[in-house]
């Protein structure tokens, strides 16, 4: 039965200039090279995922005040210039305020005194742009602490 069953080889067939297979030496010339390629693009994963999680140690303090209108703050447009790994939202009221992270549909409510924690230390993407709103009528004080 297993005579019958056609076996795939894991490594496709490598061939020269010639188009003719390469065997022997050159053959663990080539698996060689694509063995160093592999072990780099691994590095390289893992240098990526160890910068992700770097950050300077500094922090910024910011208040942002809300109205109605849904207002955005980009964090690489003012000092540090930076996006932010993290931060924590506080909202001194007097009213609720709905704040939303990287997108402009994801709110979340935060009544007076409540905190938001974002910690985007390891994530792909870092906190970059925040909504936040109040209610028709309402305003609020948001502060953000935040460390990058």
């Amino acid at each position: 039965m297993n005579d019958m069953v056609p076996r795939r080889s894991l490594m496709p067939t490598i061939v020269d200039d010639e188009g003719n297979p390469l065997e022997g030496p050159e053959m663990e010339k080539v698996s060689s090279l694509v063995m160093q390629m592999a072990q780099l693009a691994q590095l390289a994963r893992i240098n990526r995922n160890l910068e992700r999680r770097e950050i300077t140690g500094h922090k910024v303090t910011t208040i942002l005040q809300a109205s109605s209108a849904t207002l955005e703050f980009d964090t690489k447009l003012h000092w540090p210039y930076v996006p932010w790994a993290r931060a924590r939202f506080v909202n001194t009221g007097p009213d609720p305020v709905y704040v939303s992270i990287n997108d402009d549909f994801d709110f979340t409510e935060l009544v007076r005194y409540s905190e938001l924690p974002i910690d985007f230390t390891e994530a792909k993407e870092r906190i970059c742009v925040i909504h936040y709103y109040c209610k028709a009528g309402q305003t609020a004080s948001l502060q953000a602490v935040a460390f990058y």
